[in-house]
């Protein structure tokens, strides 16, 4: 196989359509993951994923706030 992607590094993993990278908006993995929690109000793989999504977005305040969640909910 090729060295077309690189596996270690997500960005190099969109896929094209005509030619133009298609980049899906970080609000949207917000949205799925609490759509997650809808389901399981104490879900740790989705509020984990949300508070991660927000640091990622320079949301440190609300990335904190769903750290404290998911500590207080899983400690472990």
């Amino acid at each position: 196989m090729g060295d077309k992607f690189s596996f270690g590094n997500p960005r190099q993993l969109r896929k094209s359509v005509q030619g133009k990278p298609v980049q899906h908006e970080r609000t949207d993995k917000i949205a799925g993951l609490r759509e997650i929690l809808a389901l399981d109000a104490k879900s740790s793989f989705a509020r984990y994923g949300i508070a991660m999504e927000l640091a990622g977005r320079g949301d440190a305040e609300e990335a904190l706030k769903e750290f404290d969640i998911l500590l207080a909910n899983d400690p472990d």
